[in-house]
Order: structure tokens, then sequence, then C-alpha cells
């Protein structure tokens, strides 16, 4: 399982900050399709590099490169307009969010240096699971209700013949 998870390492000689330098682990399904994209790649008369999404030239695809120049026509085939390489970032550290990841991991993800700039980016997100920290202390307090009225009751109860 864990073989999946590190079948790349990309090392780039100028880090905007420390916590720029960073792995970053994948999911195990993202791995998979990325390895087995890897693999047509290789096969294909384009497989003059092992990089999973080489240039023509076979070296790592860069922003400024290919990658900027391509990335519309993949946002309009995929249907979501508007959609920027940097909304992708954006997007993953929002679901992160949603899902209650601790802020800590998302931080490290992202490279940022303090907790402080994620949240501030994200804190959208952590609207959404205020709501659902409302909700869940809801369901809390009903039950508590529930559970002190039955001791109240049974409380009651033996107090009444006596």
């Amino acid at each position: 399982r864990d073989g999946l998870r590190r079948f790349a390492t990309f090392t780039r000689n100028s880090a905007r900050s420390p916590s720029s330098v960073r792995t970053v682990s994948l999911p195990e399904t993202a791995a998979h399709l990325l390895k087995m994209h890897q693999k047509e790649q290789m096969a294909s008369e384009r497989g003059i590099s092992t990089w999973v999404f080489p240039s023509p030239s076979g070296e790592p695809l860069y922003k400024d490169g290919i990658l900027r120049k391509d990335f519309h026509k993949v946002v309009k085939a995929a249907e979501v307009p508007g959609l920027t390489f940097h909304g992708l970032r954006h997007t993953h550290a929002t679901i992160l969010a949603a899902l209650n990841v601790p802020m800590r991991s998302v931080m490290d993800r992202l490279g940022h240096s303090t907790s402080r700039m994620t949240i501030e980016v994200y804190s959208h997100a952590t609207a959404a699971s205020q709501e659902q920290a409302v909700s869940a202390l809801d369901t809390f307090y009903e039950g508590l209700d529930q559970k002190i009225g039955r001791q109240i009751g049974r409380q009651t109860s033996g107090n009444i013949g006596g």
C-alpha cells in the first residue's frame, strides 16, 4: 500500500520558503491512477520520459510553460468554467477543511508557514464546519436533556409515594 503513495519525488531548486519543501502523500486511488497514466504514457510514442506528465522534450511540466497554455483546454473539456490551476489547490484545501481534517495537516500539505495564513484563506470552509458543530451540539444537548429528564423522572417518581 505505502509504495503506491510514494512513487515519485520532485525536487525544486528554489523554494519560496522552508515550509515549501515538503512531502505530500497521495490517497491510494490518486496514486494508482497516476501510476496507470504513467504506464500508458511510457507505452505510447511519447514514452520518452519517466515523468507522469512530461513536456514534449521529456522534462517536467512547469506552470509557466505547456501546463499554463493547455490547462484551459482541460478545464473546458471537464466543463468547469473559470477554474484556474491555483483553484485546484484551493479546492483541495477546501475539501480537506470540509472533511474536518485538522487545520495543521492542511497547513502542512499546502506548505503554509503559519496556521494563520491557512485559516484566513480557508475560513469560508470553517463557516460550514461551524454549522456542523452547532448541529452536533444540538444532538448532544437533546440527548443530554432526555437523560436528565429520565433521571429527574426517576427521582420524582421515587418521592411521590414517600
